[in-house]
């Protein structure tokens, strides 16, 4: 039986496979129908793990109607198992669920009891879309400490929103993904959303259609608007419309504060206390917050804006203003890089300071990242460290951001330094230093996760103080891609696979996604073994016909400031 199994793991595959099927993974949903229509198909497994670029809802409806024959698992609780249920799919499965469960389904043989669809109907299931001005009277989810979703996009305020509420805030999750943020509010029903308008800091995209959105579903909104530009203007007036209570902005050219933040987190817990719906929420919790922890947070949130005047709308009684203070530009050297603790977010893409943002500047960093082929991001990395090691007096960092990057590998570091070298295991001997490079490397042999999501990117951070030139290996990581393409002065060169003609269309799709409005992305493609022949449309600066790393040498041009441009 031929079967395409959508889910983000080969697992279901290889075991159908070894059962005697003919199985194949697609990874993102955006493409299920097609690939099915394509390969002619008999059975879709849809799991609903896969990569959500469309709503699930949309296209279990989809395949239904093009009578491809499906079984489909979810969590119990989601709304994709009851909707495929009032569609009419026979085959239903809760997760988690043993790989021989799918194979019992797929025998004729074997007959299970038609469950009811509770009188669900398809249409209303979906997510619906804001209806009214005024926020729906939403219930919590009864738990004692309240639950909070972020959608904030950068890691150095919600690990502070984790560690300074800890106790009185449970973080249920953080996205950066429009649809996943909508199935997690669904499934996971947070009491509180923190959603912060999308910006070179971080952000997610359309925020203020979610914070209208999530009026419905989610009892408080915290909504960070940032400046009141245009848009800013526009999203705020929106929200406040929509019942949105407790927007955190500036004005235009203004800077937000740390205490504006936690004053709305304490508002939003002491509103809860009074209204009698949770035990245990601290009504003074919000003044324990210690005078470092807000300075750490004014730096953060400052990263992102550049003067000192604030406005603040919430439904408590606005704090008092505090006096302006000094704005100092950063000094960079070759021989130091760029300081990230003073303002350097606010400078990223302006034209005055980089004309052009794909360039590669002292302090600036190249992400290489190369789906479906980990090592061919490895080998372009360790080319451009050697690239970049020609710079007199500059100091060159090499990160191994995934547990497949080769970087190291193909810069000769011998194995038995490798297994004691290994950034992720705690007491290991990193960074590796040889001359001006330093080398934060991982044994590809190990299949291992670091102890925090964000141990990378805090790293990334303290290297970033002295090195001149940064190079994050991200092997075949898109998930990394998105969040460094969000870094300061940062490079994402993206290699598209060019001998398979599936993992090209997948790879180019999720590169335009990518590049949705982003101006520091560079695009490569891998030609070895196939005709000469670049797709339209896309406009390769890396062109791989042989050696790797003869093609990014011959793509860098290296001026007298020490810049490297693209040929």
């Amino acid at each position: 039986m031929k079967i395409i199994v959508a889910s983000n793991s080969d697992a279901i595959s290889e075991f159908l496979i070894d059962a005697g099927h003919e199985a194949s993974t697609v990874y993102a949903n955006k493409i299920v129908l097609q690939t099915a229509k394509e390969s002619n198909c008999e059975v879709v497994v849809y799991i609903s793990d896969i990569q959500a670029v469309l709503p699930h809802e949309r296209v279990v409806k989809e395949l239904f109607e093009e009578d491809f024959r499906l079984v489909v698992a979810a969590d119990p609780d989601s709304t994709l198992g009851r909707y495929a249920k009032a569609l009419g799919v026979k085959d239903i499965l809760a997760l988690p669920v043993v790989p021989n469960e799918f194979l019992l389904r797929l025998d004729d043989s074997v007959s299970f009891p038609i469950t009811e669809s509770e009188g669900i109907n398809p249409s209303e299931v979906l997510i619906p879309e804001s209806k009214g001005n005024n926020q729906a009277k939403v219930v919590r989810s009864g738990s004692v400490t309240p639950t909070v979703l972020l959608a904030i996009g950068e890691p150095r305020i919600e690990d502070w929103i984790g560690k300074n509420y800890e106790g009185r805030l449970t973080v249920l999750g953080s996205t950066v993904n429009e649809e996943e943020f909508k199935q997690q509010v669904m499934s996971l029903k947070p009491d509180i959303v923190i959603l912060m308008r999308q910006s070179v800091l971080g952000g997610i995209p359309e925020a203020g259609k979610l914070a209208t959105w999530s009026t419905e579903h989610v009892p408080a909104i915290l909504f960070i608007v940032g400046e009141l530009d245009r848009v800013g203007l526009d999203m705020a007036s929106a929200a406040k419309e929509a019942g949105v209570h407790n927007i955190i902005s500036c004005e235009k050219g203004g800077q937000l504060a740390g205490d504006d933040l936690n004053y709305a987190i304490v508002s939003i817990l002491r509103e809860f206390n009074s209204a009698g719906t949770s035990q245990g929420v601290n009504d003074q919790g919000g003044n324990t917050v210690s005078s470092e922890a807000k300075k750490a947070l004014n730096s953060y949130l400052g990263d992102s804006l550049r003067a000192i005047t604030k406005t603040v709308t919430s439904v408590a009684e606005r704090p008092k203003e505090k006096p302006n203070k000094k704005v100092h530009k950063p000094r960079i050297k070759k021989s130091e890089g760029i300081s990230l603790e003073v303002e350097p977010q606010s400078q990223i893409y302006s034209s005055q300071v980089l004309k052009n943002p794909t360039a590669l500047v002292p302090g600036g960093v190249l992400a290489v990242v190369s789906p479906w082929k980990p090592n061919l991001a490895g080998r372009i990395s360790a080319q451009a460290v050697r690239v970049f090691q020609e710079v007199d007096g500059g100091e060159v960092v090499y990160i191994g951001a995934s547990s497949e990057s080769t970087g190291a590998v193909w810069l000769e570091i011998p194995d038995e330094e490798l297994i004691m070298s290994d950034w992720r295991v705690p007491g290991s001997c990193c960074p590796i230093k040889q001359g001006n490079l330093k080398l934060y490397a991982v044994d590809p042999s190990k299949d291992l996760r670091p102890d925090s999501d964000n141990e990378l990117w805090t790293i990334l951070k303290e290297v970033r103080k002295t090195a001149t030139y940064t190079v994050l290996d991200l092997a075949g990581d898109v998930a990394l891609a998105q969040k460094a393409v969000h870094q300061g002065w940062t490079v994402v060169l993206v290699i598209v696979p060019g001998n398979d003609p599936v993992e090209q269309k997948i790879a180019t799709m999720w590169l335009r996604n990518l590049m949705d409005g982003k101006q520091n992305i560079v695009t490569g493609i891998d030609l070895r073994g196939v005709p000469a022949g670049i797709p339209e449309g896309l406009k390769p600066k890396v062109v791989v016909r042989n050696n790797p790393a003869d093609a990014l040498a011959m793509a860098l041009k290296r001026n007298n400031n020490d810049e490297f441009h693209w040929n």
